[in-house]
Formats: structure tokens, sequence, C-alpha cells
């Protein structure tokens, strides 16, 4: 049991932070302006609920299909990789892609539509990575739970009082937080790894 409240823990800092200033969190601002929170809220947590199920499900097959100083060392390049991409990123693409898809959803209007947009924009996304990665590791469902918790709270956040928080962080600011956060795990992991 304390094996999953530490996963549990783990994963919910890890999205929490990696999803701060991400193109999900500005495709929540942008849906938020346009359509009911309750809708925005709905679409976007199934969506979570179904990507993470999808990738701790992938991380709990290759954990079990790799040795484990294998997978130590893959986790570390993995959020090395995380971290550099993260500072490295571009806010201005990002804010641009994500104000396209929401007027894309926006014609819409409903919480399928949100659904859609939401799951595909985090297809192939940092915390979808992140969460492969922690479940190859660590108990499965206690990631799971842990992201899931991680970024419904900040789609809910962002989607109710957002707008006017998110404008007053720098999104430079967002990103260099969850660079660090990914280097740090990233270099926590290539020394257990070492260590063997």
């Amino acid at each position: 049991m304390g094996a999953v409240l530490g996963a549990i823990g783990l994963a919910f800092a890890t999205i929490f932070v990696a999803e701060l200033g991400d193109k999900t969190q500005l495709l929540v601002l942008s849906l938020s302006a346009r359509l009911p929170v309750r809708t925005v809220v709905l679409g976007t947590t199934m969506a979570i609920v179904v990507i993470f199920a999808i990738s701790v499900g992938i991380g709990d097959l290759v954990g079990a299909a790799l040795p484990r100083r294998a997978l130590a060392f893959v986790a570390a390049a993995a959020f090395l990789a995380f971290g550099l991409k993260t500072l490295l990123g571009d806010d201005d693409d990002e804010a641009d892609e994500e104000e396209r898809a929401a007027e894309r959803v926006s014609r819409r209007a409903n919480v399928f539509g949100v659904f859609g947009a939401f799951l595909v924009a985090e297809l192939g996304d940092k915390s979808m990575l992140a969460t492969i990665t922690l479940a190859g590791r660590y108990p499965a469902v206690g990631v799971w739970i842990g992201a899931v918790a991680a970024e419904t709270t900040l789609c809910v956040a962002t989607a109710f009082v957002g707008r006017g928080v998110a404008s007053k962080v720098p999104p430079r600011a967002l990103r260099i937080g969850a660079a660090t956060m990914f280097l740090l795990l990233g270099g926590l992991a290539l020394i257990e790894a070492i260590r063997g």
C-alpha cells in the first residue's frame, strides 16, 4: 500500500508540474473562454481518464518486459529528454496551435468535441510519455490515480479561474519549472540506474 501511495504522490507532482503552461492547459483556457465550464470540465476529464489508462497500460507492459536496471536507464533518458525539450520549447507556437484547436471545437460546442480535441492534444504529449515511464517503474494503479488527479485538478482550476491567473504568470516561467522537474527526475533515475 505504501508503494501505491508513493506512486500516487510522485505521479501527481510530476504531471501537475509538467502540465503547467502546457499546450493542453492553453487549450482548456481557450475552450473556457468560448464554452460553458461544465462542458469543458466534463470533456477534458473523460479524455484524461482514457489517455492515462492507455499510457499506464503501456508503461506497465514495458516495465514487465525490461530488466529493472535497463528500465532505470530508459526512464533517466526519457526524463532528461522531456526536460530539455520543455526547456527549449516555444511558447508562441503552442499557444497558436491550441487557439486554432479551440476555435474548431467551439464550432461543435459539445462535450465530445472537447473530449476529442483534448485527447488528440495529449497523444504523445510529455505528460503521457512521463506516465508511461512512471508506470514502468512504480505501481500502475498509483500512477494512474496520481496522473488523473493532477491533470483533472489543473484542468478544473484552469477552466474556473485560470483565465485571470494564467495571464499573470509568464509561460516561460511555467516552462522552466516543468523542465527543472523533469531534469531532476532524470538525474535521480540516472543515479539509481548507475548504482544498479
